[in-house]
């Protein structure tokens, strides 16, 4: 007897959004913005003069206000730098950002980016490694961080500390981030990552792949059996009970039941 499966996927038309709180409870969508630094030899090209006020240099060990773009570091100070091999994602063709911060505190990442929807929950992420070792010397400073959210006039929609980033015996990267909502009538923002320690030893960090992940509701979809998947034989009627359930982000959204036989 020949078998015939028909598989039945819910989704949901985003309608009259109401996100709440800066907290997602529900799922989170692909990036709509990734920002990677790209991929390629060594070195990678600067960055626009809009984006960081920090000197760059090509080599693998960017002094003290100054940084650059690899896809690997090696044998920095004395080897006092962890040794990096690829970018967060284990490319070894991929590009990081390798910063020295500075000896005052500053921005050293400023970036304009569009959010595509306003009223909306976003979560904020990219990832950190600090680049020294534990132990390295005496009293290390470590990267602490502020995420600043703004329009793009500089008024401030959000913001979020790091806190300290320890070093660590082997090269660690982190992903630090938050949620936050764009307020109506926004769809582009102004993305700034501050240095808020001084310089000396420590305070050295990669960056890479800078996010925003739309946050939505939660969807879960059933068949009559309980299973998204039901099997029928060929010529056989009848009829299968479909079931979808939203949580609670959204108000009145709307659900379209898409069928595929193949």
């Amino acid at each position: 007897m020949v078998l015939k499966s028909a598989t039945f996927l819910a989704f949901f038309l985003l309608f009259i959004i109401s996100a709440q709180g800066q907290l997602c409870t529900g799922s989170l969508g692909d990036p709509i913005v990734n920002i990677t630094f790209g991929a390629g030899a060594n070195p990678g090209a600067p960055l626009s003069s809009a984006a960081t006020n920090y000197t760059y240099t090509s080599s693998d060990c960017p002094n003290d206000g100054s940084y650059t773009v690899r896809n690997n570091t090696a044998n920095c100070f004395g080897n006092s730098w962890h040794n990096l091999t690829a970018d967060h994602t284990g490319d070894p063709n991929g590009y990081f950002m390798v910063v020295n911060a500075s000896y005052q505190p500053s921005a050293f990442y400023v970036d304009t980016v569009d959010v595509v929807c306003s009223n909306t929950t976003y979560l904020f992420a990219a990832w950190m490694l600090n680049l020294l070792k534990a132990a390295t010397c005496g009293t290390i400073i470590e990267p602490n961080l502020t995420f600043r959210i703004e329009a793009l006039d500089g008024t401030l929609l959000q913001s979020y500390n790091t806190g300290n980033i320890p070093g660590q015996a082997t090269p660690t990267w982190k992903e630090y981030g938050f949620f936050f909502t764009a307020p109506p009538g926004i769809s582009r923002i102004v993305v700034r990552i501050t240095n808020n320690a001084t310089g000396g030893c420590g305070n050295d960090l990669a960056l890479d792949d800078i996010t925003f992940r739309a946050c939505g509701p939660l969807l879960t979809a059933a068949a009559s059996a309980g299973s998204v998947v039901q099997h029928f034989c060929a010529g056989e009627g009848g009829q299968v009970l479909l079931t979808g359930n939203i949580s609670t982000d959204y108000t009145s959204p709307y659900i379209q039941w898409q069928q595929s036989t193949d």
